[in-house]
């Protein structure tokens, strides 16, 4: 392995009341909105902040708009007909949430939670629908994020069927040093991770205590080291390996 995995990405967050000048929008589908779209955006939009633990919605509630945050981290979470509950995926800034129940027409089908302190701005159902009459650019990128979903969700789906799940936690590692990781001058990598290992075991789809063996038998490697929430990786590129060599084999 001869390239360089060490660079931290820190997404930026917003605390511009212009949107015209918002640090997070090339992030966002509204990237390449037109001027006529995005006064539509501003004239529907209302900003709101979720304390950790507070819900932006829930499970079968109407969609009135689209959210996109702006700064935080929101955990997706379904539920099943006995009560339990599955962590899906974690949004963090320049990510929207909401679309697709938006788009269908339909209520939504997961609980939105604020992980941390999590800023937002809210575009009414309305105003999204005149946004993307006038801004044809915007359109063309929702339909490119929702095609992209769908791959990911492919992936994953392929992943849990055929990746041991040692190779899970190793590239769920590696995606999370992106907005929780720090790496000093030697190269030491630093991840304080949001989730309660219940939590990871369920994005991961496996059980707990397979879990537990999995992230024992990573440390007794060398290839990260746990200390509750803290991981600490050492060689970026040996962790990149141990997924890499299982989707060539």
């Amino acid at each position: 392995m001869t390239s360089s995995h060490s660079t931290m990405l820190k997404r930026p967050h917003c605390d511009d009341a212009d949107c015209g000048s918002c640090a997070i929008r090339p992030l966002t589908e509204m990237a390449d909105i037109s001027d006529e779209g995005l006064a539509i955006i501003i004239g529907s939009r209302t900003r709101q902040v979720f304390q950790p633990g507070q819900m932006l919605f829930r499970t079968g509630e109407v969609c009135h708009g689209l959210f996109i945050i702006t700064a935080g981290t929101v955990s997706l979470r379904k539920s099943d007909g006995a009560g339990h509950s599955v962590l899906v995926r974690l949004l963090h800034s320049g990510q929207s949430l909401g679309y697709r129940s938006l788009f269908a027409g339909e209520v939504y089908s997961s609980d939105a939670e604020a992980v941390d302190e999590v800023r937002c701005c809210f575009i009414e159902a309305e105003g999204v629908d005149r946004m993307l009459e006038v801004s044809p650019a915007t359109a063309k990128r929702f339909l490119e994020r929702i095609a992209t979903d769908l791959r990911r969700a492919e992936e994953t789906y392929m992943q849990g069927a055929c990746l041991p799940v040692r190779a899970r936690l190793a590239r769920l590692l590696y995606d999370m040093r992106v907005h929780y990781g720090t790496a000093d001058d030697e190269g030491m990598i630093r991840i304080e991770l949001p989730l309660q290992r219940k939590d990871m075991a369920s994005m991961l789809g496996t059980r707990p205590e397979t879990l537990a063996r999995t992230i024992r038998a990573l440390s007794d490697d060398g290839v990260a080291r746990f200390s509750g929430r803290r991981v600490e990786i050492e060689d970026l590129d040996t962790l990149l390996d141990e997924f890499d060599a299982d989707s060539q084999s």
